[in-house]
């Protein structure tokens, strides 16, 4: 026990931070407060400028085939600016209107983007390189060779 506390006491306090900051992440937890509270602010600016009646859950009440969440959006949406791009012009012949700057700040348009991210948690890359194998797998023929 006593050559446990001295090694405890010997590792820096910046590794444990890093070890709870990871530990949240693979939990899929805010790595840290400030995260969180950009989640909120993001939730706030969602819900404020009646984002959430069309978009509810990272879903799409319009268009049912397009929601703003899950691998196609996460793929399609990768930059940010092509993501922001969508919000601050609306859809053309759509019901997405616009929300220029002066209805949605830069600073508020950073933590909608976050909150918006958030409908589709990261695929880790262990489940990503099983997808890929199991693409890659051909069926085995049940013919026996001669």
């Amino acid at each position: 026990m006593v050559s446990l506390m001295r090694l405890i006491s010997k590792v820096p306090f910046h590794s444990y931070v890093l070890l709870g900051a990871m530990l949240s992440m693979q939990m899929g937890l805010p790595a840290c407060a400030a995260e969180g509270e950009v989640l909120q602010r993001g939730q706030k600016v969602f819900e404020s400028h009646l984002c959430a009646e069309c978009h509810k859950g990272g879903l799409n009440s319009v268009r049912p085939s397009k929601p703003i969440s899950g691998k196609k959006f996460a793929l399609k949406y990768k930059d940010d600016a092509k993501l922001i791009s969508v919000i601050r012009n609306g859809v053309p012949n759509a019901s997405m209107p616009s929300f220029g700057p002066a209805v949605i700040s830069d600073e508020e348009m950073k933590d909608l983007v976050v909150y918006v991210r958030s409908f589709t948690p990261p695929q880790d890359d262990k489940k990503r390189k099983t997808e890929k194998v199991r693409k890659s797998e051909k069926p085995k023929s049940k013919r026996k060779k001669k």
